[in-house]
């Protein structure tokens, strides 16, 4: 009788347990079809242990390299960057392994949010992009291209402190988050020109010490908008001069940001909290 008992137990346990464990089920995630996937894209999804994709120069090979992050499509992390890419390391014996091009293709990140409970005032992003300043030994030139970023609370793009031959933007859309685009060159590092095309309604903060940021351009980008500051100089920042260029009519570039704008230079230098960002 005992035994039997014991047995009834036990199958109820399993069946309890495969009820628990099918709640457990992560419903898939789908891919946008506005990405243009020219295959079905590796999908890295949180919820099931993925994890931040990270990428710098590991070898001496990598110095002066280009780097391809394409087709992914990562979403649902908490409290962890979808990309961070780092574009230089310490090379042993000294010096540093630099990128030369950066390109970001087909990319789809979704869900990228912070916990304030668990780690409140934690800095997170879709995208983060940073280098050595004016340390770096090369300019890097960086594409990003047919991008869609949505939904999440986490820093849309920030890309820092490098030395940039250009940053072009190309078929980028981001919606529902809480935050800009972010170029910001301050302190350390400058671009030599932004170009901004096929990316209506993006909307992009730019600001860097006087001299540090170069032309920007919009192109096909009806609704798009670029605020830019140029900040306090710091001897030995300024590199050309900074303009900025409208090649259509259907772009539209406003007057500088307000002051509202300097605190995000002590943000970035202090890498500090984001919150403060999204009021940019």
């Amino acid at each position: 009788m005992r035994s039997s008992l014991c047995i009834m137990a036990a199958a109820l346990g399993m069946i309890a347990y495969q009820g628990s464990a099918q709640a457990q089920v992560v419903e898939p995630a789908t891919p946008s079809s506005w990405v243009n996937w020219p295959s079905a894209p590796t999908d890295i999804d949180g919820r099931t242990g993925g994890i931040t994709q990270r990428r710098r120069p590991w070898t001496a090979a990598d110095d002066g390299s280009t780097l391809n992050i394409e087709n992914m499509f990562v979403h649902d992390f908490v409290n962890n960057k979808a990309f961070h890419v780092s574009l230089s390391s310490d090379a042993p014996g000294g010096g540093l392994w630099t990128y030369d091009k950066v390109n970001i293709k087909h990319i789809e990140a979704a869900r990228i949010n912070r916990d304030e409970v668990t780690a409140p005032g934690l800095h997170m992003d879709f995208l983060i992009m940073d280098g050595r300043g004016l340390n770096s030994p090369r300019e890097t030139e960086v594409n990003i291209e047919d991008v869609y970023f949505h939904d999440g609370d986490a820093l849309t793009t920030l890309i820092k402190a490098g030395r940039y031959s250009a940053i072009n933007i190309k078929k980028m859309r981001v919606e529902n988050t809480t935050t800009p685009v972010q170029l910001g060159f301050v302190g350390d590092g400058y671009v030599r020109k932004i170009r901004i095309e096929d990316s209506p309604g993006l909307q992009v903060a730019v600001f860097g010490n006087a001299g540090a940021v170069g032309p920007i351009e919009l192109i096909n980008s009806p609704g798009a908008k670029v605020n830019f500051k140029a900040m306090d100089s710091i001897p030995g920042s300024s590199i050309i001069p900074a303009s900025v260029t409208i090649p259509d009519a259907g772009s539209v570039v406003p007057e500088p940001v307000s002051i509202a704008l300097l605190p995000i230079a002590g943000l970035l230098l202090a890498h500090r909290r984001r919150r403060a960002l999204a009021a940019v």
